[in-house]
């Protein structure tokens, strides 16, 4: 074998293990460093948990942000639209000054979400929840009509209770996140679905979070918020 040809088979070996490796070493980076994603709600947290939610590779809060601290870090803004009055918690003429890298609308009023996509620089999306309000009275003009109350949660649909106020803001969320990011967990901090009255289906929610196999919930110590 001439020895340029020798050279060649060489060069072409090389490449080849050198590819493995890089190939092998994604998949071992890939494994261990999972996306980590931390849900914070209005609810009472401690300094430790705040320790715990910065580590996170995305923050994701909601509304008024009230566990907000200047400096604080909001990758994602969850904000609702309140069902009778129609207007959205936390913003101010469909702006916010939480610099956030993506704004969540959760509501049925389709004005809202082209407003917010017209007063915003950055991604706009929406979860166009169940109201009944959106098949009577005089709002049913601004309403994305959407008659179904079942959820997709991990993969798997569930029918929803019939209640006044449809899912929680947080357990929507949570749904949100699991289907945008398939391989990443959710650390939960600032939430206990220990809802007053009969607004959500709190059995129902709760169980969905228990059973949740990406989510860990960091327990509030109390109820208040």
């Amino acid at each position: 074998m001439k020895p340029i040809y020798f050279g060649i088979i060489i060069i072409i070996i090389i490449i080849i293990n050198i590819y493995h490796l890089l190939t092998r070493s994604r998949l071992i980076e890939s494994f261990f460093n999972k996306t980590t994603i931390a849900v914070v709600g209005n609810g009472q947290i401690s300094e430790k948990d705040r320790e715990k939610i910065n580590n996170h590779d995305i923050i994701c809060s909601f509304n008024d942000v009230k566990n907000h601290k200047f400096l604080d870090r909001t990758d994602i803004l969850f904000v609702r639209q309140h069902s009778s009055t129609g207007k959205i918690h936390g913003l101010n003429n469909y702006t916010t000054n939480i610099k956030c890298k993506e704004l969540v609308f959760i509501g049925s009023w389709n004005e809202h979400y082209e407003n917010l996509k017209a007063h915003n620089n950055i991604p706009i999306n929406i979860i166009n929840i169940y109201e009944d309000h959106c098949s009577k009275g005089s709002s049913i003009n601004k309403c994305i009509l959407n008659d179904n109350a079942d959820i997709i949660f991990e993969n798997k649909k569930h029918v929803v209770p019939h209640t006044t106020c449809y899912l929680s803001s947080g357990t929507l969320a949570i749904s949100y996140l699991l289907e945008k990011f398939p391989e990443a967990n959710l650390e939960i901090f600032g939430m206990n679905w220990a809802f007053p009255g009969t607004g959500h289906p709190k059995n129902f929610e709760t169980n969905l979070i228990a059973g949740c196999k990406r989510c860990n919930i960091n327990y509030m110590k109390s109820n208040k918020y």
